[in-house]
């Protein structure tokens, strides 16, 4: 478990194989089952879902021979999810609501609000937002009464979601600043993030672009600094505003904030470098060079940067 919460991904599966092994050797069933649910766990961080699917599966028809009702549901949870991932919305909805039966049923509370919340996911990705917003609210409501204030805080920020779904930016506004203030209240910065993100967000589409600035630059900093690949996102959105506003206006703003414009250029100019490298690794270089000369770029300019990138593409591999 320590592997999987590092973000070792190979070691984890490694180790729970070993685990479901002797599980299985020994007659472990209930364990066997517990092994199966954490191997699936760990196909899906690394985004291999058709094996966490059949790993979930696997667990679940153990939990339910021997019984194990609340083990079942939590099965049926991440086999919601993992339908989610697919597209397979009605599938995922289906698997979530059996779910929620379930944790009803044993009084499961904290479980039952899960549930909710994922149902609700998958009625706003169906574009129901009325019965999203339902959701939400009701898991929003089992949170608030058992304290679980993480949780209330994501609810709230889905909640904000569905208003700006339906154009109701007022109260969009509202859920997002409470989301905000309880991520601040109990230190989630990668929470806070997301706030500012969609504050942003929500700012833009009203084309209040020097307050929708200021909240991507927020999100931008935290995101950037704890490593998350949604600072690109933000990045994204910041290049954005330059297109929108008044050059002086824009980068007075940066400057305000504490980032300079050439650094800015300079950020942009490392999310390039990176962008190519990836493409380089994934592609190799044959492929990489035809698709650089398809786009335009000069054998020249090609042969010039070729050997630096050959060398950042190495230098990332032997670090992965």
């Amino acid at each position: 478990m320590i592997y999987q919460y590092k973000g070792d991904y190979d070691q984890a599966l490694e180790k729970y194989l070993e685990s479901l092994e002797i599980a299985k050797r020994i007659g472990d069933v209930a364990g066997e089952a517990i092994s199966l649910h954490q191997v699936g766990m760990i196909y899906e961080n690394k985004g291999d879902y058709d094996k966490a699917l059949e790993k979930y599966l696997e667990s679940m028809e153990i939990e339910k021979r021997i019984g194990n009702v609340a083990g079942e549901a939590k099965s049926l949870h991440q086999v919601g999810r993992i339908y989610q991932y697919k597209g397979d919305y009605n599938k995922a909805l289906e698997k979530y609501l059996e779910s929620l039966e379930i944790k009803k049923r044993i009084g499961d509370v904290a479980g039952e609000a899960a549930s909710l919340h994922q149902v609700g996911r998958i009625y706003q990705y169906k574009g129901d937002y009325d019965k999203a917003l339902e959701k939400y609210l009701e898991s929003l409501e089992i949170k608030k009464r058992i304290g679980d204030v993480a949780g209330e805080a994501a609810s709230l920020h889905q909640v904000g979601r569905i208003y700006e779904n339906k154009g109701n930016y007022d109260k969009a506004l509202e859920k997002y600043l409470e989301s905000l203030e309880i991520a601040k209240r109990i230190g989630d910065i990668e929470g806070m993030a997301q706030s500012f993100g969609q504050l942003g967000i929500l700012s833009k589409i009203q084309e209040k672009y020097p307050e929708a600035l200021n909240y991507f630059i927020e999100a931008f900093k935290i995101f950037y600094k704890i490593g998350s690949p949604a600072a690109n996102q933000a990045l994204d959105y910041i290049k954005q505003m330059a297109e929108l506003m008044p050059r002086e206006e824009f980068e007075s703003i940066l400057r305000e904030k504490g980032i300079p414009p050439e650094e800015l250029e300079a950020l942009i100019q490392e999310k390039r470098t990176r962008q190519l490298i990836e493409l380089y690794i994934s592609l190799g270089e044959e492929k990489f060079v035809e698709m650089l000369k398809q786009k335009g770029a000069q054998p020249e300019v090609i042969d010039q940067n070729l050997p630096a990138i050959r060398e950042m593409a190495e230098k990332v591999k032997k670090s992965e």
